[in-house]
């Protein structure tokens, strides 16, 4: 029952968010959630991968007096006061540091990823005849190229910033700016901060 409720109120909000394009004078077309390809690439492996290698790369180029040199010594200087450097932990770093993947393995993964996320949002805009999606199509963006714009559509009832992600074609970044401009306009969802109330919020902690 609090899965369907869940699913209920993502509809209802998804929905909500398709009758506020509808307004903005925006063509509007739904299709099933299932037609969203899901694990059509498992990117994981090549994060881990790209995360150390890019990592580790920035600190050698900062030269000898950057406080750390890689990513190893990252994740000990954390574990010097693991609470406070990281306290949420640091198992994404840690799976980076020891990840099996080589070089060779991840330009493979690169290739095979990038053509499957491609295929699958491409057979998407082309069966719904679409610019713009404007739905949860997980990370499948990234590796496809593909352009993706986040906005801000209001706040939970806990004070957590929601968003809207918005997808475009290959170099379609004027009609996902055009998209996003109505959307925020719309909506004027975004409040600004109150840097005050948080600080104290912080020191009271």
């Amino acid at each position: 029952n609090n899965l369907r409720q869940l699913f209920e109120e993502q509809n209802a909000t998804i929905r909500a968010q398709g009758d506020v394009l509808s307004a903005a004078g925006l063509t509007v077309v739904e299709f099933p959630i299932t037609n969203i390809p899901r694990g059509a690439t498992d990117i994981s492996k090549r994060l881990e991968y790209g995360y150390k290698a890019a990592i580790n790369e920035f600190l050698a180029g900062l030269g000898p007096d950057a406080p750390v040199a890689s990513l190893e010594e990252i994740i000990a200087f954390n574990n010097e006061d693991l609470a406070n450097r990281a306290p949420y932990g640091q198992g994404y770093l840690e799976r980076a540091q020891g990840t099996a993947v080589t070089a060779a393995e991840f330009a493979t993964l690169s290739q095979q990823d990038n053509g499957l996320a491609r295929n699958a949002l491409d057979l998407i805009f082309q069966n719904y005849d679409l610019d713009v999606i404007a739905s949860d199509v997980g990370q499948l963006y990234a590796p496809a190229g593909y352009p993706a714009l986040t906005v801000p559509s209001g706040y939970a009832d806990d004070g957590t910033p929601q968003g809207i992600v918005f997808v475009g074609r290959f170099l379609a970044e004027p009609q996902l700016l055009a998209v996003g401009y109505a959307y925020e306009q719309a909506t004027q969802a975004r409040v600004s901060p109150n840097l005050d109330v948080t600080m104290q919020q912080l020191s009271d902690q």
